[in-house]
């Protein structure tokens, strides 16, 4: 009787402790480890105008000249404005500090307790401005040319990262080395996406001002090399319409 008991204990405890473990790890349309989302039920953002009028031109000034569309090498001269051309995974609100909402990824699985992975699942309706899905490979494909190509300090920003998986089509997990690095799920969901289609025929250290394809709200319209680079609104947005973009 004693032994059952004790065997019967046993189970008891060890069903609690797998309930807690299960019940650390969470899928959200956010990441907030510190923080609490305030614009959850938000159809916009509030400091926004959903029904801005849109057209014109904007004329800014940089100091100094480009010779490179592909700011993540670390080659040359960068391009002004080239962040206009790629959208993240999840992206931050103007006035908010950690926390994160849908981009290209609609939800997050992670455990805020114990962060050493984080699963983003994509928005099947993410797409790159020629028309093509934008993918777990194309996620993959970025982080492991960031993590052997990019420049220096970017590979040293993911040096915690052990690696990329894809789980399908719309599912990629990002393994971290630590045990538990909170920062990280903010890292890998803030860096620009790159299409995997787009860079095979394309040397991804090479200084180049080849126009890149990305699935943010801007394309390339023409370049001036070292004097101007103009971009245009992408009519065929795909994120348009999200609340964080409205």
């Amino acid at each position: 009787m004693q032994k059952l008991y004790s065997q019967l204990s046993l189970l008891v405890g060890l069903s609690v402790f797998s309930q807690v473990i299960f019940s650390a790890q969470q899928t959200t349309p956010y990441i907030a480890i510190h923080s609490k989302p305030k614009y959850l039920a938000m159809a916009s953002m509030p400091y926004a105008n959903p029904n801005a009028p849109k057209g014109g031109v904007l004329s800014q000034a940089a100091q100094g000249t480009f010779d490179n569309l592909n700011s993540m090498n670390g080659k040359g001269n960068a391009t002004e404005g080239v962040n206009y051309l790629f959208d993240t995974l999840m992206t931050q609100s103007l006035d908010e500090v950690g926390v994160l909402y849908p981009l290209l990824a609609g939800k997050v699985s992670y455990d805020p307790i114990k962060t050493q992975s984080v699963t983003f699942y994509l928005n099947p309706k993410a797409r790159f401005s020629n028309g093509l899905p934008v993918t777990a490979e194309d996620v993959k494909f970025s982080f492991d040319t960031y993590q052997t190509k990019s420049n220096f300090g970017l590979q040293m920003y993911l040096a915690d990262l052990a690696k990329t998986e894809v789980i399908n089509p719309h599912q990629v997990k990002f393994t971290f080395k630590s045990s538990h690095n909170p920062k990280m799920p903010f890292v890998v969901a803030s860096l620009p996406i790159y299409s995997k289609v787009d860079w095979q025929k394309r040397d991804f250290t090479r200084i180049s001002l080849q126009p890149i394809i990305g699935s943010g709200p801007y394309v390339v319209e023409k370049i001036d090399a070292g004097r101007s680079i103009s971009y245009k609104r992408n009519p065929n947005y795909w994120a348009k319409d999200l609340p964080i973009n409205k």
